[in-house]
Order: C-alpha cells, then structure tokens, then sequence
C-alpha cells in the first residue's frame, strides 16, 4: 500500500501542474471574446556591431563590442577558428538553440570588453558578434575581426630521440677540431651545439641557456644580414638528424654538451638534450708560462705606470690580467693569450657586454665596454684585432709592443694603424660615441713599448681589486672622448 499511496501522490502533484500551467481560453468578459495579444519583444532590425581587439595573449584575447541598439537587444558573441563568417553564425545558432528552449546567457550592454578564454597559442581567430533574440531570432548585421594569438611560454622538455656524445679530436666539414661532439638524432627536429660548464648550467638552468646562446647566434645573423642583404635565420647554424660539430672547453672544468632544439620557423621550441659530464685534465704548466705569474708594475714609454696582476687562466694557455685602471674595471678581468712555442702572449680588442651607466647629465644609458688598444690618433677598431704582443727581449727585458699594420692605398701612399695605447671604453650605440669607464684618462696611460717589473708584494692601497664575479653596474661614464672608430 505505502507504493500505491507514493505512485498516487505524484499523480496528484502532475494533474495539479497541468492545470495550473493550462493555456486558458478566450475570456468571455473581454470584447468580441478574444484571445490575450502576446507582447512584442522590441529590437533594432538594422542592428550593427563595431568591434576592437584590444588584447592579445597566448591563451586568450580581450575584443571591446559596442552596437548601435538599445539596452533591450540581445546579442551573442564568440571565437572560431572558422573564417567562414556566415557558417560560423549559423552553426552557433544552431547549436544555441538545440535544446528548444529559450537562450540564456545573452549580452544586453551597448559597449563592453569581453575577454576569451582557452584559447590555443600560435592560432588565427575570427571573433563575431550578432544580434539573437531570446527565442532565436537572428537579426541585425553580424560583424567580425580577427586576431593571432601569440606564441606561448616555452615548456623545455628532454628529447628522448637525440644522444649527446663526447667524441674529442675529430672532423667537422673537412676542419680538424681537438673537441667534436656527435648527435644521434631519430626524429627531424633541428638542434644546435653549445657547450657550458656544469656549474653555470645548474645555477641557470636550462631556459636562461638556451635563450643567451640563441640571442648571441641572433645578434650575429642580424649583423651579416645587415651587412650582406642575406635573410638567413637560425636554421643555417642548425643540424638535423645524426651530426658531429664541435665545441670549445677548458681544461680542468667540467662541462656539459648540449643539444638545444630549434622550430622550422627558426626560434627556439623547446627540446634539449645533454652529454655525460665532459672533463679535459689541465697540463702542468711550464716555466715559460710560470713566470708571467704575479703583480707588476706596467711602466710606459711616456712614464706613465699601471699596476696589474696576470692571474692563472688554462695553464699554457691564457692568462687573467686583473686591476688594468683600478678599482673602476674591477671584474672586468682581460683575457691575455700565450703562445707557448713563441714564448710569448698576445692581447687582443675584447667586449665585456652591455652595462648600464649613469652618465654625467645623470641619464642612464646602456653601454658595451670594451677593452682596446688604440692610435696616438685615437684611432681604434671595435673588433677583435691585436693590441700588444708581450715577451722577453734580447737584452732580457720584460716588455709588451703595440700592434703594428701597415697597408699601401689605391694611391700608392702608406697607410698604416700603429697601436699607441690600451684602455677600457664604453660605446654608447644610440649616442654613437665612445666613453671613458674610470678617470684614469686624467692622468694618462701608459704608451708602448712597455716595460713589466715584477713586484714581489701587493697591497690595497695601490689600486688593485680583484674580483671573482663580472661587474653587473658601473656606476659612471666620465665623458665622452675623441676616438675614430674604424
């Protein structure tokens, strides 16, 4: 009985529904006994839409919407990837009003910004917007615009497909190399080469890396495409499939071979691989290379006199040379070459990077600096070339030389680029001038040839700051000088 009296109750409760929701007849109180009018749901028939994107993002977009209608309007707006503007509208009705009913979530406002969402990075949109009424009714004139969503974040991910092997001494493009590195690679992404230090790669990580080796590649292409009126982009440093380049490492640190992934469209995509740690022994050094060890006294034809240290860099290799202009260069430490069957070292032009300065109106601006030799002139060259070979001469003195070149003209006079000097400047790429990093230009700098004196001790109070990590921030450009870059 209780299944009966339940089954019974919602009889009830349907029959109760039913006449209260009974479409009533013609009411005989009212004239000519007439059904009721059904009220009219006012629209704008000639309804436009203007439309601006005013955002765009990898995953969504903000399109501000303003019509020419009223607050009474509906309206519905969305992004498609169909460029199809009459098909996307007919099948979002269509899909709108599937279920029979009424449409809800329909926008009443004259102006407003609607951001959307969830969309695919990298991707082409068409954005459009409609009148509809609530029952379905299209009218008015669709409008639409487009927009491309951005390229997204970079998730680096570890391609399975391509082992990184040190293969030392080896071949790459009929070139001999002391340091090669193979690829097996099973898939076609393209990939460059770098090699980091282990340390440096932990500290970083992988991101940072790739970003600063794939801007150093860039900065290059730029420059030969300016120069040259080539387009190439990275795909022209890059391999695909199985390949051997080679790379540079010092001996006695340990480093890491990487594999970094480019996109056909030549940016970066993500994919990287790395070696087993690589690890070259460092040679003893020899007595040679020993003894420009230590702190001297640099003293210059014109009597000037710089204090330095030449610290260890690769045994029988390089050099440091630290304190070059004081404190005010401290950690911007000059890489001094050794040619060990020559017996002697070399120094050559070097950039440090870009540093921001304040210069002396109190701007800031961004500045490389560079260490060069210059001309008695001033002239100068912005590029690696030679500024001083340094050496034991015939009589035993300790001395350096300034570079010499010297060319005949299309007139058949004698040109020539005699290097005076060596000093520390910055150059200022949008003022497209050369500046002084220290003061020493006050007092001068020592002119070749020079003569090195051993000392057999150092202290603080003569200038020398020795510092283990690069300078980030100088903090003033004297002024600007009188050079001829060439």
């Amino acid at each position: 009985m209780k299944k009966f009296f339940k089954f019974a109750a919602v009889a009830a409760i349907a029959a109760m529904f039913v006449s209260c929701t009974e479409k009533p007849g013609p009411d005989p109180e009212k004239p000519n006994n007439q059904e009721p009018e059904t009220p009219k749901v006012e629209i704008t028939e000639n309804l436009a839409f203007t439309l601006e994107v005013t955002e765009v993002e990898a995953e969504q977009a903000k399109v501000k919407v303003e019509h020419n209608g009223t607050t009474k309007d509906t309206w519905y707006a969305f992004a498609t990837t169909e460029a199809d503007v009459n098909k996307a509208v007919a099948a979002k009705v269509t899909e709108l009003t599937a279920d029979g009913g009424k449409i809800s979530g329909l926008k009443k406002s004259k102006s407003t910004t609607i951001t959307v969402r969830s969309l695919e990075p990298e991707t082409d949109y068409t954005f459009i917007a409609f009148g509809i009424t609530a029952e379905g009714q299209v009218y008015g004139t669709a409008a639409s615009t487009t927009f491309k969503t951005v390229k997204g974040e970079l998730k680096y991910t570890e391609n399975a497909a391509w082992t990184v092997e040190y293969k030392g001494a080896g071949v790459v493009m009929d070139e001999e190399y002391e340091h090669t590195v193979t690829v097996t690679s099973t898939d076609n992404n393209y990939y460059f080469l770098a090699a980091y230090p282990v340390a440096e790669f932990e500290e970083k990580g992988i991101k940072a890396i790739a970003e600063d080796e794939f801007g150093a590649y860039m900065e290059y292409l730029n420059a030969f495409n300016q120069q040259y009126g080539t387009n190439y982009n990275m795909l022209a440093y890059c391999w695909q499939g199985t390949a051997t380049d080679y790379i540079f490492v010092d001996p006695g640190v340990e480093y890491y071979a990487l594999a970094i992934g480019v996109g056909e469209d030549g940016q970066l995509n993500g994919l990287w691989a790395k070696s087993d740690v690589i690890y070259i022994e460092e040679e003893e050094m020899t007595p040679e290379y020993a003894a420009w060890l230590g702190d001297w006294t640099i003293t210059g034809a014109n009597g000037i006199e710089q204090y330095v240290t030449f610290a260890k860099g690769i045994a029988n290799q390089t050099y440091k040379m630290i304190g070059y202009e004081g404190e005010a260069t401290a950690g911007l430490d000059v890489e001094v070459e050794w040619m060990q069957e020559e017996g002697i070292w070399v120094i050559y032009n070097q950039s440090f990077g870009t540093y921001e300065f304040t210069l002396n109106g109190g701007q800031k601006a961004n500045g490389e600096i560079w260490f060069v030799g210059q001309t008695a002139e001033g002239d100068l060259y912005l590029e690696e070339v030679p500024v001083c070979l340094g050496g034991v001469t015939e009589d035993g003195t300790l001395a350096a030389f300034g570079y010499e070149e010297t060319w005949e003209n299309e007139d058949g006079t004698q040109g020539s680029y005699v290097v005076d000097s060596m000093l520390y400047l910055a150059y200022f790429t949008e003022q497209n001038q050369l500046s002084y990093i220290s003061g020493t230009y006050q007092t001068g700098y020592p002119t070749f040839p020079m003569t090195f004196t051993k000392l057999e001790t150092r202290s603080a109070s003569n200038g020398l700051k020795v510092s283990a990590r690069p300078a980030t921030k100088l903090p003033m450009a004297y002024q600007f000088g009188s050079f001829n870059i060439l």
